[in-house]
């Protein structure tokens, strides 16, 4: 499994509470010993909208210390499969 360094430039999920409950899809832009610096549509288009702005002239990153990250979600080359899409489990 690669460690978090490995991972700047791909896109991971993470548990960040103070910004949404639900896990949010980042690119990861950095990392550095206290926390990380993603990257998020999402998060991009709530800051516009209440800033009121239709877009920005720059990629919006924000930092995020490691203590306010519930988990991070990262991925092997292997592939991942629903197991109810396939009929093993029940709905």
């Amino acid at each position: 499994m690669p460690n978090l360094s490995e991972m700047v430039g791909n896109t991971v999920i993470a548990s960040v509470p103070f910004l949404q409950e639900d896990p949010l899809l980042f690119k990861l832009h950095g990392m550095e010993q206290s926390g990380l610096w993603p990257e998020s549509q999402e998060i991009t288009e709530e800051l516009l909208e209440k800033l009121g702005l239709p877009a920005a002239q720059n990629t919006v990153v924000l930092f995020v210390p490691f203590a306010q990250i519930r988990c991070v979600f990262g991925n092997v080359d292997s592939p991942a499969l629903s197991r109810e899409a396939f009929g093993l489990d029940k709905p």
